[in-house]
């Protein structure tokens, strides 16, 4: 299931290329099908642990929670790096931030003539990073991030071993 998941989520991705349309919810659906991996990985380490079915169940919840974070927290940094943001808006889906700054009507209004030119220029990302910025939407994913962050933490309650270091990667990843 967990490389289906992955599979679909790549196919799906590639339909958000040079797209303003895209709605929240879509793109944080296909984030949590790419984090089907995490949550593979963790699962296999439960089971190679020698962990219980809830322990089991629980790692699950959390590699997924936490392979969202690092998927967001590269979305933040690729609005931070200008040269990276340009890159973003030619080649790949948006990042989460512009997304949510395009969902309020007067950010759309001033950017999305410039996400949908071929060529964006430094000055281009400059204004879409600056009004990404100013209408929340930096601000939007990092209040995601912090609520998957305590939802992770609550999935690590039960389990035995290694707590401290689960904790840990989840700190590193919401701390920019």
């Amino acid at each position: 299931r967990t490389f289906f998941d992955l599979g679909d989520a790549e196919a799906l991705e590639l339909r958000f290329r040079r797209r303003i349309d895209i709605t929240p919810e879509e793109y944080l659906h296909v984030l949590e099908k790419k984090a089907a991996i995490v949550e593979g990985y963790a699962q296999i380490g439960a089971i190679l642990g020698g962990g219980s079915k809830k322990e089991l169940e629980n790692l699950g919840k959390y590699g997924k929670a936490l392979g969202i974070l690092i998927m967001l927290r590269d979305d933040l940094i690729d609005i931070i790096d200008i040269e990276e943001a340009r890159h973003r808006i030619e080649r790949e889906s948006l990042p989460l931030p512009i997304i949510y700054a395009l969902q309020n009507p007067k950010t759309k209004s001033v950017i999305a003539p410039y996400l949908l030119k071929r060529t964006i220029t430094k000055k281009d990302a400059k204004l879409i990073v600056q009004s990404t910025h100013e209408a929340g939407g930096t601000r939007r994913c990092q209040e995601l991030m912090q609520r998957l962050a305590k939802e992770a933490y609550t999935y690590l309650k039960e389990v035995k071993y290694n707590k401290a270091d689960l904790e840990l990667l989840i700190r590193a990843v919401i701390s920019l």
